[in-house]
């Protein structure tokens, strides 16, 4: 019986203590969890936030304290703590770079491809620009945008899918006119993701994880000054995944008694 006892009471620990671990018992235990983030962005089509601009009024001028607390020490209310509203800020500065994927699409969707048979002309990299996408943050296109990319000839023709099998050139004419002909192509690429995984381990041979959130490439093409082609790559994810090994775990025993059916647990383990 002492020994029954004792078996009992350690089951007790294991369970108080999975919750501490976990903070969940309501549909199974989660004993580890890590989360991370993998985001990239260009910064063209971000959300407007204006929880980030009142936050910059409120830490340029913070508001003042009135009544009793106020009068007791003026000099610690009034301000408060300068670690508290870096971290504030830069929460919400998180929150605010989030890229607005709904109109970046419907404005990359805008961009008129070139259309010989029907003598359509496709937009200029001047329009392209104006409907909010450029690889440069100055006017002197000098410097580059974080997450673009620049394509050439034939690189730019197969990015957006257009195959390139050159004729037999064997005049020097014919060489010149082709490779100026492949010069005239050039591409820009934009890529915007934002996923978000989460890695639950029930314990060391079963292993959950779930990676949700969207990853997208944009590419423009053109052939001398009108966009040839433009393509979207990637689209929503959606990837839960589970592996378990040979060996099971206990992550059921646990899990019953934590929501309550303590009796029926020990049972499987106390004869």
């Amino acid at each position: 019986m002492e020994i029954v006892a004792r078996n009992r009471v350690f089951l007790v620990a294991v369970a108080v203590a999975a919750v501490f671990l976990s903070g969940c018992a309501s549909s199974g235990l989660s004993i580890m969890r890590k989360e991370s983030f993998d985001f990239k962005t260009t910064g063209l089509f971000v959300r407007p936030c204006e929880e980030l601009k009142k936050v910059e009024r409120e830490l340029e001028s913070p508001p003042k304290k009135k009544g009793f607390w106020a009068k007791i020490n003026p000099a610690s209310l009034v301000k408060p703590d300068a670690k508290e509203r870096v971290e504030k800020l830069n929460t919400t500065v998180n929150n605010c770079t989030v890229p607005d994927l709904v109109r970046m699409v419907e404005a990359f969707k805008s961009i008129q491809e070139t259309d010989e048979k029907n003598g359509i002309i496709g937009d200029t990299r001047a329009t392209v620009k104006k409907k909010g996408f450029t690889i440069y943050t100055d006017d002197a296109e000098k410097i580059q945008r974080q997450n673009t990319r620049e394509l050439h000839g034939d690189k730019a023709l197969a990015a957006v899918g257009v195959a390139v099998s050159p004729p037999p050139l064997q005049k020097p004419e014919e060489i010149k006119a082709y490779t100026e002909f492949m010069n005239s192509h050039y591409g820009q690429q934009y890529f915007e993701k934002g996923l978000r995984k989460v890695v639950d381990r029930i314990c060391i041979n079963n292993d959950e994880s779930l990676e949700i959130g969207e990853e997208r490439s944009f590419i423009i093409v053109w052939r001398g000054d009108h966009v040839l082609k433009r393509v979207i790559d990637g689209g929503p994810i959606n990837n839960p995944k589970k592996e378990s090994s040979f060996l099971q775990c206990p992550a059921g025993l646990i899990g019953d008694l934590l929501r309550g059916g303590i009796g029926r647990g020990m049972n499987m383990i106390v004869p």
